[in-house]
Order: C-alpha cells, then structure tokens, then sequence
C-alpha cells in the first residue's frame, strides 16, 4: 500500500509523466478496479472536482484528472453529491466514453441525466434504457464533442433558484477542446471537403436541476446539454 501510494504522489507530481498521460492511462495504477481511501483522498484536491478551470493546464495533464475523477464517481445519485462534482464527472465520463469498456461512459451517464435530457440528446430514442441511451447517444451531436476530447475547461456555475414548478438550476460554462477526428468533420458528422488542422473547439452549456419528487429528491442531474452555437442563449 505504502508503495502504491508513493507511486501515486510522483504520478501527480512528476512533469515527465504528464508529458506521457497515455502511457500512464494504461499503466497498473488505473487498471484496478479498486481505488484506496489515500488515494480517493488525493483526488478530492485536484482540480477536476472543483468547478474552475484555469484554462491553462495541458491535454496530458487533463487527461490524468479526468481519470482521477472517474475512480471517485458514484453509480448512482445521490443528495450528497454537488452539481459541480456531477456535472464535471458526467463531462469526464463522455470524454472517456470507451474507459474501461465500450460505451462505459455513457452507461455512467445514464442515471444522472433526467429522462427528458437523455430523450432530448438522442432524438427522443433513448431515453428508457441503458442499451438504446448508449446506442443512440454516442451518434449524439451534443455529446460526441465530449468523446475522447483533448481538453474540458469549465466555468463558475449560475444559480436560478426554483420555483414551484421546478427546482433550482445551476447551468456550468464549459469549453470542450475536441478529438483530432472532428476537425475531418461537419457537426453533422458528414466529412470535410477539406482538412481542418485546428482541433474543433465547442462551447457549451451544462444545465442541471436538483429533482424535488422521490426517489430522487434532492439529488442534482443533468438537465439539458447545450451547444451554444445552436441556441440563442449566452453566458
């Protein structure tokens, strides 16, 4: 344990292995399906769990935090989690959407996302079960930018407090760096006449709600994925 540990403190903090966060990807450290409590505890620190991003880190070094969030997320809702710890993991969960298995991000998903927002992001065909949200969701235009993306930079969350139809909303700025794939890429997913060698970069908008009715009373989902470029809404 002790060497565990130790070896997880210099994967933190040694610059030559943020400059090789693919080969760390697969190293033994994160092919465990067990976390310890240390280093649950470390991970709590690091950046991705809280909702600022300084917007300077590199893809490497992002990649390692995403990982480290996803050891640190719950199956399931629950009152206790922020909607900045769900947000944050829902978007590292897209972006390592095939992490460990195919479409295991989106399986995260699944059960922070309302129903409403799983029908709305896959064409209202895959709002009822996991399999038809998985295989519809990843044809998805709102979430394919996440999928296997460079960089994820997210902003200060907005509150607009209930009312007596709903519950409060808190809706996070995020930037989404993408995959090199999509710069051969309409957002349609149609390929490009030409080649675009700028990685395609996307604003979004994730708006989540905290549910008032059982048996998620007081747990925050996910309520709508916004692509800024398609809708008339700013921040």
């Amino acid at each position: 344990m002790l060497k565990a540990s130790f070896r997880f403190i210099l994967l933190l903090f040694s610059p030559e292995i943020c400059l090789k966060a693919h080969a760390f990807h697969r190293s033994p450290l994160f092919q465990t399906s067990q976390i310890s409590h240390e280093h649950k505890a470390f991970a709590r620190l690091l950046p991705p769990l809280c909702c600022v991003s300084d917007g300077n880190s590199s893809p490497s070094s992002d990649w390692i935090k995403a990982e480290l969030s996803l050891k640190v997320f719950p199956t399931e809702p629950s009152p206790e989690m922020s909607p900045e710890f769900v947000a944050i993991s829902c978007c590292r969960s897209l972006q390592f959407v095939d992490h460990p298995t195919e479409s295991a991000g989106l399986e995260r998903c699944f059960p922070f996302f309302t129903w409403e927002c799983r029908k709305g992001v896959t064409a209202r065909k895959g709002g009822d079960t996991v399999e038809r949200f998985c295989k519809y969701g990843v044809l998805s235009p709102a979430l394919q930018p996440f999928m296997g993306a460079k960089k994820i930079d997210f902003g200060e969350g907005t509150l607009n407090p209930g009312t007596m139809t709903r519950g409060d909303l808190v809706s996070f700025p995020v930037i989404v760096y993408g995959n090199d794939a999509l710069s051969f890429q309409h957002p349609s997913g149609l390929i490009r006449d030409t080649i675009d060698s700028t990685p395609k970069e996307s604003n979004m908008v994730i708006r989540m709600e905290k549910a008032r009715r059982p048996p998620l009373q007081g747990c925050w989902l996910v309520k709508e994925v916004i692509v800024l470029k398609n809708t008339k809404d700013t921040f």
